[in-house]
């Protein structure tokens, strides 16, 4: 069976391998952005809570 690919893979356009690899990259990344953006104040509150911690433990 992977022998028959390999020779379908040489002959066949990669076009279609590409656009279908480009969408999965998006379907994945712009969930990822969104959930980035919604929680930008909590992620930056506990950032600058991390540091005033690890300033006053002396780290």
């Amino acid at each position: 069976m992977y022998v028959v690919g390999f020779f379908l893979a040489t002959i066949a356009d990669t076009s279609l391998v590409w656009l279908i690899s480009a969408v999965t990259l998006a379907l994945m990344t712009i969930p990822n952005l969104v959930a980035l953006l919604l929680g930008a104040k909590e992620i930056k509150a506990l950032i600058n809570g991390y540091w005033i911690k690890s300033k006053g433990a002396g780290l």
